[in-house]
């Protein structure tokens, strides 16, 4: 037991256990203070990663936020306290989050102002619901808020029931991307046999397949995806992957006469070395620093690659290759330096391994691809952005000039030793220069040093930005300045020397 100061502590609402404070109860324990009455002792823990905090590790109430409040009425400047663990928590954590609730309803179940049933079938729902790998069975859940198991299964049956579609759908995602099955068995924490029972042939994703595969009316095709997404708990990616199920490259693309009429993803792939998209497809990747247009990976598919290979991605940023991988029947092995930084990230893009390129000690993961797709920071274009991704790890973006291309030399040579003879790269890379001392990195440096540790270029593409990229503030200062704007960048294709 110890003395805190008032104003140190901080009550986080999100995972108090009542919905409504009481005002009279502060009241009353006000009273009881100005006449001398003692309290129990409240409890309180440290938090790690609190919201608005910047780093600051703070102390926060568990219990007892009418006794907090009551000594502030009273100008009473320190309070008796107890910490529920010695441990500092890391608030950012969804395990940690459904500990503070449960603990929380478990006090107030005890003493004070009790739980509603309401309040208990909130708390029960907000485990359940941040708590996607059923670490909380239903009576540990009944335990802590004092109801009956059954209860707790009735409240939360809608949760469970949707946390295990999406799971099935994760599970059916890595197996689409080539993750073998004791692979995803250990990432989903179930058996192999659960594992071949979501993939099989006679699976629910099968028949969700054959309907999204039985619509034949063009127009109606991406109000179907949306609702197989929302129906199904299954990403936009996957549900175009089932609906695209059997087809050749050229109908998935949709400019060929598909089987059922539709244009399906309406890209149409340019048969030449020029290829211009006015902006990003959103239904591929995520928002992410310097996302790039998913038809520029489709062309590469389309063009370097066959249904069933093996495509990697050395810096998946947010995932537009992967997803792209997806529809157009590709396996993908995808890597970041930003991947499981946190939990929503490790959940939302399960398919991206953590992979740190260190120029001091680069190593090379346990994959042989057909194709390389590799889109990596153009210098220092986005080191801002790429940086708070990164949180506190180094990316390749904050390098020097001459570490930068020391880095891509590394890894094209380490690439050349560890991949196939017939294996074929595309380099994604824009030209970069600076105005003040005419210091610049253009794509024949990158050229050069792919020839210099053994690859041989095949085809040199344009892939310019869109000029949406420019607004129109940024036009007129460039005129004024007398400076060009860069739309330029380019896709380097090549194969290693025999």
């Amino acid at each position: 037991m110890m003395e805190l100061k008032i104003s140190d502590l901080v009550w986080d609402r999100e995972t108090y256990a009542r919905e409504q404070t009481s005002n009279n109860t502060v009241e009353q324990y006000a009273a009881a203070l100005s006449v001398g009455a003692q309290f129990p002792p409240i409890e309180v823990e440290r938090l790690a990663n609190y919201p608005g905090q910047d780093g600051k590790t703070v102390i926060s109430i568990r219990d007892g936020y009418h006794r907090w409040m009551a000594h502030q009425r009273q100008e009473i400047a320190t309070i008796e306290a107890e910490f529920w663990t010695d441990d500092v928590l890391d608030y950012s954590s969804r395990a940690v989050k459904c500990q503070l609730k449960a603990q929380s309803a478990f006090y107030n179940k005890q003493h004070g102002d009790r739980t509603s049933e309401k309040d208990k079938r909130e708390t029960a729902r907000y485990i359940a619901d941040n708590d996607p790998e059923k670490t909380w069975s239903e009576q540990a859940i009944a335990d802590m808020v004092g109801s009956t198991q059954r209860t707790i299964s009735d409240w939360i049956a809608d949760i469970r029931a949707k946390q295990k579609a999406s799971r099935d759908s994760v599970v059916y995602r890595l197996s689409r991307l080539g993750w073998t099955q004791d692979k995803i068995a250990l990432f989903a924490g179930i058996s192999d046999r659960q594992v071949r029972n979501i993939t099989g042939s006679d699976s629910d994703f099968a028949k969700i397949s054959g309907l999204l595969q039985a619509c034949v009316d063009d127009a109606k095709v991406d109000a179907l995806i949306r609702d197989a997404v929302e129906q199904y708990h299954i990403d936009t990616p996957l549900a175009w992957a089932l609906r695209l199920d059997g087809q050749s490259d050229l109908d998935r693309f949709g400019m060929a006469a598909s089987s059922d009429g539709a244009k399906n993803l309406k890209w149409g792939p340019q048969p030449y070395d020029f290829w211009h998209f006015g902006q990003c497809d959103t239904r591929f990747g995520d928002a992410w620093p310097g996302r790039i247009p998913a038809q520029i990976v489709g062309h590469v598919l389309y063009f370097y690659s066959e249904q069933g290979d093996l495509v990697m991605d050395p810096m998946a940023g947010g995932g537009v290759v992967p997803d792209v991988c997806l529809a157009l029947n590709r396996k993908c092995r995808a890597f970041d330096l930003v991947a499981g930084n946190s939990e929503e990230r490790a959940h939302q893009r399960p398919e991206i391994e953590h992979w740190h390129w260190d120029l001091d000690d680069m190593t090379w993961p346990d994959v042989k691809p057909d194709l390389i797709f590799w889109d990596p920071p153009y210098f220092s274009k986005k080191d801002t952005d790429y940086a708070e991704q990164a949180n506190g790890q180094i990316s390749i973006s904050s390098l020097g000039r001459d570490d930068y291309l020391a880095f891509f030399r590394q890894w094209f040579a380490l690439a050349k030793q560890h991949i196939k003879p017939t294996t074929t790269l595309a380099f994604l890379m824009s030209d970069w220069n600076d105005d003040a001392t005419d210091e610049g990195i253009f794509i024949w440096d990158y050229a050069h040093l792919l020839q210099e540790t053994g690859w041989r270029l095949i085809r040199h593409i344009q892939a310019p930005l869109s000029t949406q990229s420019f607004g129109g503030d940024f036009v007129i200062k460039f005129r004024e300045s007398k400076r060009l704007g860069r739309l330029e960048r380019y896709v380097l294709i090549a194969r290693p020397e025999k």
